[in-house]
């Protein structure tokens, strides 16, 4: 279960608290020990992590050495049930990063871990966070996790995912994979906004219908990625399927009429 903070600051436990379950999340723990308050908390879609008000200290501190954490990484099944979540929560913002892939970034610009939106065949059954560390060679630690009891159950170059001896799930990065993810990120250059701005002078100005057809169509495709369509407000697919799929459909016959006529 990862441990999760949601700035360079501690997580205030008692606003965390308060705000979990109106955002459809569940506290299952929260007590207070020798590293100060802690709460065990499961996402709208069950995976769980830890959260902790105190001085305890970073796992990024120990150097470069191998077992260090590098990262956590989310894999869920559906985007739009959690982003509501971890961003009012923690005040994160969630940068697409290529296909059904999100960069974590905290209020400060630290880059913290990606969320992968993933099917059944590709993640199992469960919803979970697995943490990831950090080896010199990725070959003999996937041996010493099965000499020790563990299961490989994916290896790559420089990538491996495994479960312990007791079934908990990990990962493990090595070369360039490994770099901390504790680093300023460079904000993306928004090319398709750029462009869609350029081209919509110009189907204003001009009346091309043809622009104006292009635009709704691009707008349905990523609604059909995530599952979530905006129209005045958010409408998800699962929990409104047929305002979801009315606004779709509407796009969509604009889309036809502007780029015939």
């Amino acid at each position: 279960m990862a441990v999760l903070r949601g700035n360079r600051q501690p997580l205030g436990l008692s606003r965390g608290h308060s705000i979990t379950g109106a955002l459809g999340a569940k506290v299952e723990l929260v007590e207070e020990n020798a590293l100060g308050k802690v709460a065990l908390i499961r996402d709208p879609l069950g995976a769980g992590f830890t959260c902790y008000q105190g001085e305890l200290p970073s796992a990024l501190e120990t150097g470069p050495s191998g077992g260090r954490w590098v990262g956590s990484e989310l894999f869920i099944s559906d985007f739009s049930k959690i982003e509501p979540f971890y961003t009012e929560l923690f005040g994160w913002r969630l940068i697409p990063r290529g296909e059904n892939q999100w960069t974590i970034q905290t209020r400060d610009g630290v880059a913290m871990g990606t969320i992968h939106q993933a099917t059944e065949e590709e993640k199992g059954d469960k919803e979970y966070w697995a943490v990831f560390f950090q080896v010199a060679d990725i070959e003999a630690a996937t041996r010493n996790i099965e000499s020790a009891g563990g299961e490989v159950i994916k290896k790559e170059s420089q990538l491996a995912m495994a479960y312990d001896s007791q079934g908990a799930y990990f990962g493990l990065k090595s070369g360039a994979e490994s770099s901390s993810p504790n680093t300023e990120m460079k904000e993306p250059i928004k090319w398709r906004s750029l462009v869609g701005l350029a081209l919509l002078y110009p189907a204003i100005l001009l009346e091309i219908n043809f622009i104006w057809g292009l635009f709704f169509l691009f707008w349905i495709i990523p609604d059909l990625k995530s599952g979530a369509t905006y129209f005045m407000e958010r409408v998800s697919r699962r929990e409104n399927p047929a305002l979801y799929w009315t606004i779709v459909v509407t796009w969509l016959l604009l889309s036809g009429l502007m780029l015939v006529m």
